[in-house]
């Protein structure tokens, strides 16, 4: 009898920790709900869910220059940066994601919309990438890049 239920209570376990994507997982898996942890961040104003994943990481691309600063720094930026916005959401519009050792790699497109204070609503599709590294247990950003799509040609 004790020996099926502690079988039991491992198989469930095991099943669990295979279907859930956790983010301390060295995977794709892991990875994505990383990256999904960050742009939440973002489109809830979350500095500090935003920091602990992108800290010292190295960014370019649309609105921003090569940069790595101190965290506390950072958080100043971040901060100011929502502090623009009465509304700022970003979702996922397509994205892939690659595992290789220790680095992830994840590349897409996204929707960005943004209210600025007393202005009207725009949004925007990106294109963009994100270098990832797994240490002590945590995805933490390298560096990413973002620029508008490029308008399709008409023919």
């Amino acid at each position: 009898g004790e020996y099926f239920v502690i079988r039991y209570v491992w198989w469930i376990a095991v099943l669990l920790l295979q279907v859930s994507p956790v983010l301390g997982e060295r995977n794709e898996s892991g990875l994505r709900a990383a990256e999904q942890r960050r742009l939440d961040g973002y489109s809830n104003g979350n500095v500090e869910e935003i920091l602990e994943i992108e800290c010292g990481a190295r960014g370019f691309g649309h609105s921003s220059s090569i940069r790595s600063v101190d965290c506390e720094t950072y958080r100043a930026m971040v901060s100011e940066f929502f502090g623009r916005f009465e509304e700022f959401d970003i979702v996922i519009d397509d994205a892939q994601y690659k595992v290789v050792g220790n680095v992830g790699l994840v590349a897409g497109k996204l929707v960005r919309t943004e209210k600025h204070h007393g202005k009207t609503s725009t949004t925007r599709l990106l294109r963009y990438t994100a270098t990832y590294y797994f240490e002590e247990g945590k995805w933490r950003m390298l560096q990413y890049h973002r620029s508008p799509m490029p308008q399709a040609s008409s023919q």
